[in-house]
């Protein structure tokens, strides 16, 4: 495979809290991985030691400015999409932690997006 670029996508589906188990699969070379983690820690040493393409984190990545959903929110609602604002108690714990984290995977210079789980 030499002169050729790996695609490495990986997937949270991050947890409220660093008690509960975050869901952490990894996409490579057509083989997808999977494991359980907790800590905030965990979570970014086992992602960003990788040569990453891409991090796709199941959890809202920012609080909406004004009212109690964003744009996109309102935007999925219309589309069919369930989604919980980010400002419920349980779902504002799970945005503060992603907000969090996808500050320390910014910084260190890869990309990042949120995703959805939807089923329809």
């Amino acid at each position: 495979m030499s002169g050729l670029t790996e695609n490495i996508i990986i997937g949270i589906d991050l947890a409220g809290i660093e008690t509960n188990p975050t869901g952490w699969a990894m996409w490579k070379n057509k083989v997808i991985s999977t494991c359980h983690l907790h800590e905030n820690k965990q979570i970014l040493d086992r992602s960003l030691t990788l040569k990453l393409t891409l991090i796709a984190i199941d959890a809202p990545l920012s609080l909406p400015t004004k009212g109690a959903m964003r744009k996109a929110d309102k935007e999925m609602h219309k589309q069919g999409y369930p989604v919980l604002p980010p400002l419920f108690p349980a779902m504002k714990e799970l945005t503060l932690r992603a907000i969090e984290i996808t500050k320390k995977i910014i910084k260190e210079g890869f990309d990042i997006i949120e995703a959805h789980p939807a089923r329809r």
